[in-house]
């Protein structure tokens, strides 16, 4: 037999209003009086009827977000922290992936739209150029939230690693260890993050006074595991004698790790190396790496944390304020 809210109120001797509104956390309610209700629901079982909330609330309770590639460490991680922050607050999550597509980005975007989500979460694909997609979804009224990979076109909340000061970081490694010819890995002439981590190597370089040399900047336009691995082989077999290589996009990772296994013998102590954690295993086989870690847990749960602070202004009719929020990458030391 189905509970309703009228049963509940009747129990705790308060108004189905009170109840409901006790269910979906309004401000107007108490603590304790949202702590009974929910406690109360949840012992006797009760499921709301989602048809008749949206109708009365013109909210679904789903949220999707759209990543390039369910398969990345960094986005699994992201995911899973997202998925945590939305069970938490009584939220579906829907996951979809665009394969690093701008195509199929749009078609996803369209895909949720439909299903009048309350908020879209999206990592852009390397393509994208075009953000009629985007503005759709600001037109519907519903969040959103880019991250990751961003679009300054775009007026949102968006939440992002320090990719410029990152790749300075990391160049600067290299530099104070003794580099001066440092490979730089570019996965995009377009997005934002790859833009930004080419100018923190730039800006590294002319701090310490190091020419830039085009011949050292890769680029997979395939952006395929055999092309990297042949850009890198080419390049160090080459009379460009190369000691430093830095590949700021996981993307890259599992062609400089299979390039560094069958030439290890060469590389060895030569070449000193800075890439992301997932390939962790790479400190087994050469000396010299130093990783970068994300903390993608965290970038999911900050996503929807700012989607919710989102949706508390949007029901108490305060005018929303975008912002970039900025986290920090860290390195692991050996």
């Amino acid at each position: 037999m189905k509970i309703t809210l009228k049963e509940i109120a009747k129990e705790l001797n308060v108004s189905p209003t009170t109840v409901s509104k006790a269910m979906q956390d309004y401000p107007d309610i108490s603590i304790n009086t949202k702590k009974r209700v929910k406690e109360y629901a949840e012992k006797i079982g009760y499921s709301p009827n989602l048809q008749a909330a949206y109708l009365r609330t013109q909210k679904t309770k789903l949220v999707g977000i759209i990543v390039p590639e369910i398969k990345n460490k960094l986005y699994t991680d992201l995911i899973t922290g997202t998925i945590n922050e939305a069970k938490k607050n009584g939220y579906l999550l829907v996951v979809l992936e665009s394969n690093d597509s701008q195509e199929n980005e749009k078609k996803l975007v369209d895909r949720l739209l439909q299903q009048q989500v309350d908020g879209i979460f999206v990592s852009l694909a390397r393509n994208t150029t075009n953000f009629d997609h985007l503005k759709k979804i600001i037109k519907d009224k519903t969040s959103l939230i880019l991250f990751n990979n961003t679009a300054k076109a775009v007026t949102c909340n968006k939440i992002v690693f320090d990719d410029r000061q990152m790749s300075f970081r990391a160049t600067e490694r290299l530099i104070k260890s003794g580099c001066r010819k440092i490979v730089f890995f570019r996965d995009s002439l377009i997005s934002q993050n790859s833009i930004d981590q080419f100018i923190g190597y730039r800006n590294a370089l002319e701090h310490y006074k190091i020419n830039f040399d085009n011949k050292f900047i890769l680029i997979s336009e395939k952006k395929n595991d055999k092309e990297t691995y042949k850009l890198i082989e080419k390049l160090f077999v080459s009379k460009n004698t190369i000691d430093g290589l830095f590949t700021p996009n996981n993307f890259n990772n599992s062609s400089v790790s299979r390039f560094i296994e069958d030439y290890k013998k060469r590389i060895t102590k030569k070449v000193k190396i800075i890439c992301f954690d997932e390939i962790n295993f790479l400190k087994n086989t050469h000396s010299e790496v130093h990783l970068i870690q994300l903390n993608g847990n965290k970038m999911g749960a900050k996503i929807f944390n700012t989607f919710l602070q989102e949706q508390t202004l949007l029901k108490n009719k305060v005018p929303l304020t975008f912002n970039t929020e900025i986290l920090e990458s860290t390195f692991l030391e050996k």
